[in-house]
């Protein structure tokens, strides 16, 4: 249940890092070290844009923020039209000629495209095509049916037979009869309008915004106004915040490379051995549109050489100090940076003249006076340069790989393109004081923060993660809304998010049979207010060995969490409230009620810890950071580590 939507973005999570999912398809089953934070922070997300929306949510909002929603709410039923609704003739028709391509791809006479048929249930689709009268819910399964990380998937023949798929179905509920969709779309719009007369405002208001935005963006209707509406509601909602001295903590390094010397100055073989010690450094600058990082290399050269020239051996000590910058600038689409600046002030000593001539000796001593200032500054020339060019060198190499990646991180990810989620909006900026990234995840008919999360910043804090309740709620609503799971398939299913199966998955689909229906809109929802978690599932379907229950069901649980060095201990305060629907032969199911209280007790246990000695045992630089502090208010979470 909850757990599978887990199991969902943690394989998400890994595809990010993968470049696209374990699974298979049913049918066939060192040096500077310092910029390697150009190829993390790279990858994180975005500053905070700044958006036309008042700094006021849902749950908060004041009078002149609801009459602007309300007065945007009455532009949208004025601008209602049966006529430009999607027409079902016409739907049906760009479908029939998607699933022809498909076939013909596939080749049907062959082993994989008969698997493949047989998964996509393309004979059921053209059946229900044929049909005097269309099945939408038939529709709606196997559209389903095709949103799975399935290698293959993602391949244009697929996504064109699930969008012409998608279309039909959108045509079959809004265009079939456009009279009755009209005046749906203008009772859900007068119920939201009355609900904003209220002078507070909760989460079923919001399921009702998102609800109603899906029914105009899937019919055509109102697109400037659902443009409207959600830019009021368009802030990132997730954000992280890294302190400058956190960088330096994680990618400052100690430098000591040695290395031989065999040139010629003014005539003399010079070789021997050099050695640069030092430390690097990083210093955060700012920057509007990504993160400036300026690499600083602090040390000295030391060197000990021999000189031959006509027979004289001249020995000789150098010292230098060394300064070395190099500027980055990380944009979500590119790592690119200046050339290296260098600054030294060479001091060498000759200690000795060797031959076996005194006189050789002197004219050698007199003659290497009178060269060495033009020799030392040919000597530090050449030192600049090479300083200049190995730490170009060095940088270059860790740029290219972050580009690499970079570049094809930007190719949509497979997993995503499969599950119909839209790529995240990401963006970086950088202070001289910290880095920031921020995300905006929301597809265009879902509401994302239309508040700046309220909890201030703790100045000494290392780091703060802040994430609006609709960051989880937006990607699990695309996923899991009016999805079914059965036990059976939980193996199937950890498989193919994880590449695996887990020892407690396995255990699950080998128990008591069950099955849930999630609901259409907002299956899983948060509320993140007064120090607390609330989590709702919310159903329209559930089943077990004894009996079904059908109906809308909600399950909640309300957790507080208790912050210590190494853990966040969650605590589930008081019991699982399951309000189950009575449909369905409800009272009388009285064996499935309490097989179903069991699994969700199971599902929010009464506590559980979140600890840090992973990631500190993977990240050892982190071993001195502990929880300062985890704070919800206003639908926003705040963890700060100190």
């Amino acid at each position: 249940m909850l757990n599978i939507a887990i199991l969902l973005l943690a394989g998400w999570a890994q595809d990010l890092q993968s470049g696209g999912g374990n699974s298979t398809p049913p049918a066939s089953q060192s040096a500077t070290t310092i910029a390697k934070a150009a190829n993390v922070w790279a990858s994180a997300h975005t500053r905070v844009a700044v958006a036309s929306a008042s700094p006021i949510s849902l749950r908060s909002a004041d009078a002149t923020f609801r009459g602007e929603l309300q007065a945007i709410l009455r532009e949208a039923a004025e601008s209602l039209d049966e006529a430009t609704l999607p027409a079902p003739d016409l739907a049906k028709s760009r479908l029939t000629n998607a699933i022809e391509e498909l076939e013909i791809y596939l080749v049907p006479g062959s082993e994989n495209g008969q698997k493949w048929l047989s998964f996509l249930r393309l004979d059921e689709l053209k059946s229900a095509l044929d049909a005097e009268r269309t099945d939408v819910r038939l529709l709606k399964e196997l559209e389903l049916n095709m949103l799975q990380n399935y290698q293959g998937l993602e391949y244009p023949q697929f996504q064109s037979v699930r969008t012409a798929l998608t279309e039909m179905l959108n045509a079959s509920k809004y265009g079939a009869n456009p009279t009755n969709t009209i005046r749906l779309f203008r009772s859900r719009i007068d119920e939201l309008v009355e609900l904003l007369d209220t002078e507070s405002t909760n989460a079923d208001t919001e399921r009702g915004f998102v609800r109603l935005l899906t029914y105009l963006d899937e019919s055509g209707q109102a697109t400037q106004q659902v443009g409207r509406l959600r830019n009021r509601f368009s802030l990132p909602n997730f954000q992280v915040r890294a302190s400058e001295q956190l960088v330096r903590d994680l990618f400052s390094r100690v430098v000591a490379e040695p290395g031989p010397v065999n040139e010629c100055i003014l005539g003399t073989r010079v070789v021997g051995s050099a050695c640069l010690s030092g430390q690097v450094e990083v210093d955060v600058l700012s920057m509007n549109d990504g993160i400036s990082l300026c690499l600083i290399l602090r040390g000295c050269m030391t060197s000990d050489n021999t000189g031959y020239n006509r027979g004289v051996v001249i020995k000789t000590l150098g010292s230098s100090p060394v300064i070395a910058s190099k500027q980055i600038f990380v944009t979500p689409t590119n790592i690119s940076a200046l050339p290296t600046t260098a600054s030294t002030n060479l001091q060498t000593t000759i200690t000795s003249f060797q031959h076996r001539s005194r006189i050789v000796r002197r004219i050698a001593k007199r003659k290497a006076a009178e060269q060495k200032p033009q020799a030392d500054a040919i000597a530090e020339h050449r030192l600049q340069n090479r300083i200049q060019s190995g730490y170009d060198d060095q940088v270059q190499s860790l740029l290219d790989q972050a580009n690499a990646q970079l570049s094809d991180m930007r190719n949509p990810r497979p997993a995503f393109v499969r599950l119909g989620v839209p790529r995240p909006q990401l963006m970086l900026h950088s202070t001289d004081s910290s880095v920031n990234g921020s995300v905006l995840q929301a597809a265009k008919f879902q509401l994302a923060a239309a508040n700046p999360c309220p909890l201030p910043v703790a100045e000494h804090a290392k780091v703060v993660v802040t994430a609006h309740h609709s960051a989880l709620v937006n990607a699990l609503d695309l996923v899991l809304s009016s999805r079914t799971i059965e036990s059976s398939d939980l193996d199937n299913l950890a498989y193919q998010f994880l590449g695996r199966v887990p020892e407690e998955v396995a255990r699950e689909a080998e128990s008591d049979e069950w099955a849930v229906t999630f609901a259409s809109y907002r299956p899983i929802q948060f509320e993140l207010e007064d120090d607390k978690i609330k989590v709702s599932v919310h159903m329209s379907y559930l089943a077990g060995n004894a009996g079904s229950i059908t109906g809308n069901s909600t399950v909640t649980a309300t957790y507080t969490v208790q912050v210590s060095d190494d853990a966040l201990q969650v605590v589930r305060q008081g019991e699982v409230v399951a309000d189950f629907a009575n449909g369905g032969g409800g009272a009388r199911n009285v064996g499935t009620r309490a097989m179903l209280r069991k699994k969700f007790d199971q599902v929010f246990p009464e506590t559980f810890s979140l600890a840090f000695a992973e990631l500190k045992q993977r990240f050892p630089k982190l071993a001195e950071l502990s929880v300062g502090s985890l704070r919800t208010q206003q639908g926003w979470m705040q963890l700060v580590l100190q």
